[in-house]
């Protein structure tokens, strides 16, 4: 069984991989990384997205955006950005979140937005357990794209990300 899942996912991300370069949607660079790293294949966890309808599980309302990622950077943030992706896993420590901007200028005010996310997962682990993987959290650009990620392979979701985009 784990050799066919392995099979698939390898073909999987041939497949995905030569995709690159085609007009992207936060959703599928996300999967396509979560696809790619292998984190969170068998994990649970909430996925959220811009394009989820208000009242479903994937809908993050402005309360729950303020709260995860804008609390000091300001509200205006998620003004800033066109289309996002968030997974956060139900186990343990693991979150990726993928924004994309309406241009390449908003892409700083998003770096700081995840910035501030990064230092407030590491105030809130201190101590715990999990003090060392909050400080595995990456802060990746390209373009008009900022992807955060902080799990046990953030350097390989963020080669992930790079062979996408």
């Amino acid at each position: 069984m784990k050799k066919a899942l392995f099979v698939f996912l390898l073909i999987l991300s041939v497949l995905l991989c030569s995709c690159k370069g085609k007009e992207l949607s936060a959703d599928s660079v996300l999967n396509r990384m979560l696809a790619l790293s292998g984190e969170g294949m068998e994990e649970s966890g909430v996925l959220f997205s811009s394009s989820a309808e208000e009242n479903t599980l994937g809908y993050m309302s402005d309360e729950n955006k303020r709260i995860m990622y804008s609390e000091k950077a300001g509200s205006d943030c998620f003004s800033k950005i066109e289309q996002f992706a968030i997974f956060v896993s139900a186990h343990g420590v693991c979150e990726v979140a993928v924004f994309k901007c309406y241009s390449a200028s908003d892409t700083d005010a998003i770096i700081e937005m995840c910035a501030e996310r990064a230092d407030a997962i590491k105030v809130t682990l201190r101590g715990s357990q999990w003090e060392e993987k909050s400080k595995k959290a990456r802060i990746v650009v390209s373009g008009r794209w900022v992807v955060f990620v902080l799990c046990d392979e953030s350097e390989k979701a963020e080669e992930c990300f790079n062979k996408i985009v």
